[in-house]
C-alpha cells in the first residue's frame, strides 16, 4: 500500500471512524494473510496486544464492517475471520488481487439485486 493509498483511505473514512477503529484497522492490515486477504481474529487477544478491552475491539470491528473497510468471513473454531476490502487494501499478487476484487463486486451486486427484488439486504462476506 502506497502513501497515496493511505491518504485516500484516511480522507474517505476519517469522518466515520474513531481513533480505536483506526488502530484496529491498521493492526488488521499488519496481520493480513496472503490467502484471500484474510485475518483470523481473537478480539480479546488483539485487545491485549493493543491495550484495549475486548469490548472496544468489538465496537471498532463493528464500525469497520459498517463502513466497508473489512468484510466478515466464516468462524474458524472460536475465532472470527475477516478480510480486508480488496478495493481498499490487498496483500498478494496482482492476479490474486484482480480475482478478489471480481469476487467482491459479484457478491455486492448480488446483494443489491436481492434488495431490488424485494429481499433482505445481505452484506458481502468472504
Amino acid at each position: 500500500m502506497g502513501l497515496v493509498s493511505i491518504r485516500s483511505i484516511i480522507t474517505r473514512y476519517s469522518k466515520d471512524l474513531g481513533k480505536e477503529s483506526w488502530l484496529v484497522f491498521w493492526m488488521l492490515c499488519g496481520y493480513v494473510s496472503l490467502q484471500g486477504n484474510r485475518v483470523v481474529l481473537n478480539q480479546a487477544e488483539l485487545g491485549r496486544q493493543m491495550g484495549l478491552t475486548r469490548q472496544n475491539v468489538h465496537v471498532a470491528i463493528k464500525q469497520l464492517l459498517e463502513v466497508g473497510l473489512i468484510l466478515e468471513g466464516p468462524k474458524e473454531k472460536r475465532s472470527r475471520t475477516y478480510s480486508l476490502n480488496p478495493e481498499v487494501v490487498f496483500r498478494g499478487s496482482a492476479k490474486d488481487h484482480a480475482r478478489e476484487i471480481d469476487k467482491y463486486r459479484k457478491k455486492r451486486t448480488k446483494a443489491r439485486m436481492k434488495v431490488l427484488e424485494g429481499g433482505k439486504s445481505e452484506k458481502p462476506t468472504e
